[in-house]
């Protein structure tokens, strides 16, 4: 249960601390007084972040803080808070400092915690019930998420949820599986004649360089023996050749030798020209002669070019070594390929049994939910008929969805992630009125009742926790308001109540009566709350049946008083 409240720096409030006890706790005040500031303030230390909170001293943080008494630690309670400081203690206090720049800090028992974890906690300690949850209830989603809390069939279609997540997931990995092997079929087909085409090539490395220059020259033959037995008559064998100057002008000047190391140097130049000259003249000699003019092999050379240079432009590449690199890589691919179909067909397996499991559990689930749907709407029909609608009739319609069972592919389009059923609460509020869908057919205070009805229902069988109950009382009042304050009364006799309320009936049923002012002066706005005792409680409860407190208010809200404590001294 909540047991204290602190509140600093928030909106109007400079500094306040709220006690809390056990049961019904109302908060009341003028309108515009800003009765939901606590619930407001309870929402951000749990993590909310709608819009930004507003400071009243914009240079200060805001801090909130709410203490728990832990009477009693559920398995999941435990559970979330073992991932945390929290030591075991009884106490919790739960915190959040927001600083001027809108950055967040969050706590347990004073020790830094992340938004995350309050997150967590929140719905094993608090339950909201807003004014806004009303629109909520016309949603086919949301009441079919009614249905399973009270059924208690909500851990059942989470495990179906799995399943079927499951289920489409596998799918789309079984058409991936199934693409890639085809392609790697397809693959392994191209790169297996491949293989055979290259190997049959024989290809050595650079062997289109040395064939390239063998194809140059053998084309070349006759204008290279030409050229070279033309050379050979200029220098060597011919009138005046350059062997025969390059004697002269060595007898020439030998007849100086020793006269100077010059001469010496350029006798022996002339000496190793001649020599040279010589050797060039024997090369050319044998060039001419011995070139081969082989037509033959200048057709091998070209067919064998042709076959490389196709082969190269075919896989991409520019040189035989690059043709030879490309055929390792498609070897290693089928040495190493491996059909995917062993996986495949495990997959499918599997695919075939969480199928079969999601078929029973959401035949399962149908069958939860149709036991259930008679025993809430006779619940619902007997609680409404006590908040003041006398003729109420319920008929929770399931649509079950059974054409598409038979069919893997049709059952993961017809299903969703909560099973087969479609469900719709049907409602008649009067004699001789057909039931028509609740959205169609029921009023803002109806939906309050019925809303009202269903949240006694859903937390009548869960551990005690605190129940804000924010201004759900709109559209009611009457006797109806009686009906409601006794309802909410019964709520309180096992969990902790904090409801703001406009109206009186309830009010005079609470055990803890706090009320909420708003003043101003000096161009400053304050928030105050204070406990009301008995007569100041009498006060507030004729202000709100009357607008005025007067002699004859006064009476009614002492009546309404004493009433509220019959009733729970009789319950």
């Amino acid at each position: 249960m909540l047991t204290e409240l602190y509140i600093s720096n928030y909106l109007f409030i400079s500094e306040l601390r709220i006690p809390f006890e056990t049961g019904l706790t109302v908060i009341t005040g003028e309108t515009g007084a800003g009765k939901s500031v606590l619930v407001g303030a309870i929402s951000l230390i749990f993590g909310d972040m709608a819009g930004n909170p507003e400071f009243l001293e914009k240079d200060k943080a805001i801090y909130l803080e709410a203490s728990f008494d832990l009477q009693k630690i559920t398995p999941e309670l435990a559970d979330v808070l073992s991932d945390t400081t929290f030591e075991g203690d009884n106490e919790l206090v739960l915190a959040r400092s927001i600083s001027p720049t809108q950055k967040s800090s969050y706590f347990i028992n004073g020790r830094k915690t992340t938004q995350n974890t309050l997150k967590q906690l929140k719905p094993h300690l608090i339950d909201f019930h807003h004014q806004r949850d009303q629109q909520k209830l016309l949603n086919n989603d949301f009441q079919l998420q009614i249905l399973d809390i009270y059924a208690a069939a909500t851990d059942a279609v989470n495990e179906f949820r799995n399943i079927f997540k499951n289920l489409r997931h596998d799918l789309k990995q079984l058409a991936v599986l199934k693409d890639k092997d085809r392609k790697n079929i397809q693959l392994r087909e191209l790169y297996e004649f491949q293989d055979k085409e290259i190997r049959k090539a024989r290809i050595n490395p650079d062997e289109d360089i040395h064939l390239q220059q063998e194809y140059v020259y053998l084309s070349r033959a006759q204008e290279i023996s030409d050229t070279s037995s033309n050379l050979y008559h200029t220098l060597f064998s011919g009138e005046s050749s350059t062997f025969d100057q390059i004697n002269q002008a060595f007898g020439q000047l030998d007849k100086f030798a020793g006269l100077s190391e010059q001469i010496t140097e350029t006798l022996s130049g002339l000496t190793e020209a001649a020599a040279a000259l010589e050797t060039a003249s024997i090369n050319l000699r044998d060039i001419s002669e011995n070139i081969a003019q082989d037509s033959s092999r200048l057709s091998d050379i070209q067919a064998r070019l042709d076959l490389l240079n196709q082969l190269m432009h075919k896989h991409r590449v520019s040189s035989a070594a690059e043709l030879i690199t490309y055929h390792k890589k498609i070897q290693n691919f089928l040495d190493e390929f491996s059909s995917l179909e062993t996986e495949i067909q495990e997959l499918e397996m599997k695919i075939t049994a969480d199928f079969e499991l999601a078929d029973h559990k959401a035949d399962k689930i149908s069958e939860t939910r149709q036991q259930a749907a008679i025993k809430l709407c006779a619940y619902l029909r007997e609680s409404v008929r006590i908040l003041s609608i006398p003729d109420a009739q319920f008929q929770i319609r399931i649509d079950k969805k059974t054409d598409c069972k038979k069919v893997l592919s049709d059952f993961i389009k017809c299903c969703s992630e909560t099973g087969l059923d479609e469900v719709e609460y049907l409602f008649s509020a009067n004699p001789g009125s057909g039931l028509k869908p609740l959205k169609a057919v029921v009023s803002g205070g109806e939906l309050s009742r019925i809303l009202l009805a269903i949240k006694k229902v859903l937390v009548m069988d869960i551990a005690p926790r605190l129940i804000i109950l924010d201004e759900i009382d709109t559209g009611i009042g009457g006797k109806t308001a009686d009906y409601m304050a006794d309802f909410i009364r019964q709520l309180s006799e096992k969990h902790q109540i904090l409801c703001i309320t406009h109206l009186a009936s309830i009010a005079a049923a609470a055990k803890e009566h706090f009320c909420i002012t708003k003043t101003s002066s000096s161009g400053k706005t304050e928030l105050g709350i204070s406990r009301l005792g008995e007569p100041e409680r009498t006060a507030e409860l004729a202000r709100m049946l009357s607008g005025d407190v007067t002699e004859l208010s006064l009476k009614h809200a002492e009546e309404l008083i004493n009433k509220g404590i019959k009733r729970g001294n009789s319950g």
